[in-house]
């Protein structure tokens, strides 16, 4: 184990934990709920202009998706479970960071940030990090 957070994490960006998904299979589902309507929320919020998204497994290959013709199924899946998961804007100034250890995600950018507002799933209550531009 290192070090945390596995990044640095940009101005701004939000960080949650994960670990309280784990417990019985219904405490599990109910955690979850909204979970990956949150990552496609986010990953189409931070898409534009292109409509593209690139995903990215340390492990696997990577590919660009497009989060308006998502059918559902996650080659790279959001939840960190097991693998680094990054999902990134094309400029690289937006993103999704999931880390499998820290059993954390994540979300950067002010496009990125700005698409928590609402809806957010059940493990995003509480933030344990969060680097927030300052006011203007």
């Amino acid at each position: 184990m290192g070090t945390f957070p596995g990044i640095w994490e940009p101005v701004p960006s939000v960080t949650y934990r994960l670990d309280s998904v784990y417990g019985t299979p219904e405490h599990h589902d109910r955690m979850m709920e909204g979970f990956d309507d949150a990552a496609l929320r986010i990953c189409s919020a931070i898409c534009q202009p292109s409509g593209r998204v690139l995903a990215l497994d340390w492990q696997h290959p990577c590919y660009y998706f497009a989060p308006a013709l998502h059918n559902g199924h996650w080659e790279v899946p959001p939840f960190p479970d097991g693998d680094y998961y990054i999902f990134l804007s094309e400029d690289f100034r937006d993103g999704w960071f999931g880390h499998p250890w820290e059993q954390t995600v994540c979300i950067f950018g002010q496009r990125a940030v700005s698409s928590l507002g609402m809806g957010l799933p059940k493990l995003f209550t509480n933030p344990i990090r969060q680097r927030i531009c300052p006011p203007s």
